[in-house]
């Protein structure tokens, strides 16, 4: 929530600030996206097969062990989000 979060207003967000963000995520999804490879799609593939199958126990894991994050020998991500979960 580090987002929409302002710690120096009591409600935590100011009213301009919920303006910004409703025009940055419409901006988001109404803006055409380039089109991924298939290798990109193998990843998200698998990523997904990965939450799925062990839902956030992996993440955490690998969080708590003070991981780098990186996907050295662990799976087909480019060491960023879930595609750093172990296999």
């Amino acid at each position: 929530r580090l987002f929409d979060l302002n710690p120096s207003i009591d409600i935590g967000i100011a009213p301009e600030q919920g303006t910004f963000a409703d025009m940055f995520l419409l901006m988001c999804l109404f803006r055409d996206s380039p089109p991924i490879s298939s290798r990109e799609q193998a990843e998200n593939d698998e990523n997904k097969r990965r939450v799925v199958n062990h839902g956030r126990a992996l993440i955490q894991a690998e969080i708590g062990s003070g991981g780098s994050g990186g996907s050295e020998g662990r799976g087909v991500g480019r060491g960023h989000g879930i595609g750093s979960i172990p296999t």
